[in-house]
């Protein structure tokens, strides 16, 4: 019989970012969620030999004394493809192929052993061959805030108030201290499964604050309902943004309250449970500048204070 070798790929793509490359995902090595493609005898889609007619077994041991021993389908790992009608632990001709998904509840401290047998043909010898799995949590997140261009990422942004504007009914003078809204971004990487966290927001304006949130760059914003926990679901791409919009009605000098912006004024994001749904907690929080703020996930954002200026005066 023709000696036998396994072989692995990753489906998803090694992560990359401006700041950090490193290689991640591996098929012995997978991130939470992802789907690995394992083969042997030529290529996942296809055996070396055309019309191969060996039978192939393929299962994932627990027993590490005894790799013979099948660990039964669980939620920690599933097949993904029946690549050549391939089923878990039961023979299947031409079978050289397997796909599976690594799930959140996967032990990321045990390794899980694949095995593959090879039953050939005149003669019915076999070989078999293993390898090692340890799904690694590799799941990351980058906490900014957005400057006041509204497209600038940056670490407790400050900014002055905006403009007033005037306006007049004969002697009754106006001042309007207008809207604005701050902005804050979360991503996500290396996580191919749902993700959740729990948001804080403090703030110190007097007048109406609203906050809005949106999952994805092409998502649409929502009321933030004052529930501070946010699931978000899975991305194959291994990677997801959040935003989080807060608006801010200052009003005007003929309301009942308004915010004129006399003293400093600050919007608070803390974070705090990032998990994913196998509460698997984040490796690590950073933020714009690369800093390492897992032990302190915050943002704010400050609204410096206007000059303390008088009603025109006259003799």
């Amino acid at each position: 019989m023709k000696k036998l070798f396994i072989l692995l790929a990753a489906v998803a793509l090694t992560a990359m970012s401006a700041k950090v490359f490193a290689q991640t995902n591996t098929g012995t090595e997978p991130s939470i969620g992802s789907i690995h493609k394992y083969w042997v005898n030529g290529t996942f889609e296809t055996p070396t030999e055309a019309g191969e007619t060996s039978t192939y077994t393929w299962w994932i041991s627990t027993t590490p004394g005894n790799l013979l021993t099948p660990t039964a389908l669980t939620s920690d790992f599933e097949v993904i493809t029946t690549n050549g009608g391939v089923e878990y632990n039961t023979g299947t001709v031409g079978g050289n192929s397997i796909e599976l998904k690594w799930n959140p509840t996967a032990s990321t401290t045990n390794y899980y052993y694949l095995v593959v047998q090879e039953v050939g043909v005149d003669p019915l010898c076999t070989n078999i061959k293993a390898i090692p799995i340890l799904p690694t949590n590799n799941f990351t997140l980058l906490f900014e805030a957005l400057a006041s261009d509204g497209t600038t990422l940056t670490d407790d942004p400050t900014r002055c108030p905006v403009d007033i504007a005037l306006s007049a009914d004969g002697a009754d003078i106006t001042y309007n201290y207008g809207t604005d809204n701050f902005m804050f971004k979360l991503t996500a990487s290396d996580l191919y499964s749902s993700w959740s966290f729990v948001g804080t927001f403090v703030e110190t304006i007097n007048t109406d604050v609203t906050v809005e949130y949106k999952i994805g760059e092409a998502g649409t914003f929502a009321e933030w309902d004052d529930e501070p926990n946010l699931t978000v679901p899975a991305n194959g791409a291994g990677s997801e943004v959040v935003y989080f919009r807060v608006n801010v009605n200052n009003g005007t000098s003929d309301d009942a309250a308004f915010e004129e912006n006399l003293s400093e004024k600050t919007i608070t994001l803390t974070l705090s449970d990032v998990e994913d749904d196998g509460e698997n907690a984040v490796t690590e929080i950073t933020n714009n500048a690369g800093t390492d703020i897992t032990a302190t996930p915050v943002q704010t954002q400050t609204i410096q204070a206007r000059p303390s200026t008088t009603g025109i005066q006259t003799d």
